[in-house]
């Protein structure tokens, strides 16, 4: 694996343990989950999220199709998007009650989330430019196509 994809896999493997975080209270690959009585096992933290992520990709192939072949820099704004939406979500109260109001490192992450999510506005407008794009050039040549089959 390249150094690309090493990065990727990193960047997966930390959204995995922040999912693990908010639906567990805490990111452990290994740790046992319970029903809420306590009496069945229901599975690892990290197979129970893969299954979410797993799901969550059947139902983007369903919306956007199962041949999608984007170059890095598409995934890359598409990742950027992605971060950027889940920065939104983050408030200014979220950060003082982690770090504490007024401090230099509340300042720090606010203007980092700030940054985040203004990238991922960016990365959309640029990927709906592009998707038009990609529309106009993916109907040409289903025209293309069209017509040369109907020569044959």
């Amino acid at each position: 694996m390249d150094n690309h994809g090493k990065e990727l896999t990193q960047i997966a493997a930390v959204a995995v343990a922040s999912l693990e975080n908010e639906r567990f209270g805490q990111a452990n690959a290994n740790a046992l989950v319970f029903t809420e009585d306590g009496t069945d096992l229901v599975g690892m933290q990290a197979y129970i999220i893969t299954d979410d992520v797993i799901a969550e990709r059947l139902r983007q192939e369903e919306k956007f199709g199962t041949d999608r072949l984007h170059s890095r820099i598409e995934w890359g704004m598409i990742l950027a998007e992605e971060i950027g939406e889940w920065a939104e979500e983050i408030t200014g109260e979220d950060v003082a009650e982690a770090l504490g109001a007024d401090t230099l490192e509340y300042s720090m992450a606010v203007d980092v989330l700030s940054d985040l999510s203004a990238a991922g506005r960016r990365a959309r407008r640029w990927l709906e430019s592009h998707r038009w794009e990609s529309t106009q050039q993916q109907a040409v040549m289903d025209a293309e196509v069209r017509e040369a089959a109907s020569s044959e």
